[in-house]
């Protein structure tokens, strides 16, 4: 029989591997080998998707916060309860009210904040990085 030779049905017969090995398992080291960077690369994506979520949801809290302070609205009236209003902007990605600084330079308000996104996937590999934002509004009820 030639090598390629086919059988009746027309399929080719297996060959079997020098030393009589065969080819069961294949597939199994091949996935032990590939699955590793495949999660790899799905957790990092997911943990970039949350970082990224997590300073467009802290920018957005301190500029709507700012400008609650800078138009005065009853609910914004000194640093503590901008500092609170702020914290209601950002619940889920769990802020605190260190979190938060405010100040009044001459001409408004003023908010920065500082979050520590800790990487869940590398397992303490990656570490942490401090997410920052700032936002400044001018007050509307002080006159030129």
């Amino acid at each position: 029989m030639m090598p390629f030779a086919r059988d009746r049905q027309g399929r080719c017969p297996r060959r079997r591997m020098p030393w009589g090995l065969g080819q069961s398992g294949v597939a199994a080291i091949e996935l032990a080998i590939a699955l590793p960077a495949y999660l790899a690369l799905l957790f990092g994506i997911m943990d970039m998707g949350w970082l990224v979520y997590k300073q467009v949801t802290l920018d957005r809290a301190t500029l709507i916060a700012a400008r609650c302070g800078a138009v005065r609205q009853a609910n914004c009236l000194n640093a503590n309860t901008i500092k609170t209003y702020a914290i209601g902007l950002s619940e889920d990605i769990k802020t605190t009210a260190q979190s938060f600084t405010v100040t009044n330079p001459p001409c408004g308000v003023k908010i920065e904040a500082n979050l520590t996104h800790d990487f869940f996937f590398a397992n303490g590999g990656l570490g942490s990085i401090t997410l920052r934002s700032s936002a400044c509004m001018v007050r509307t009820d002080i006159s030129p």
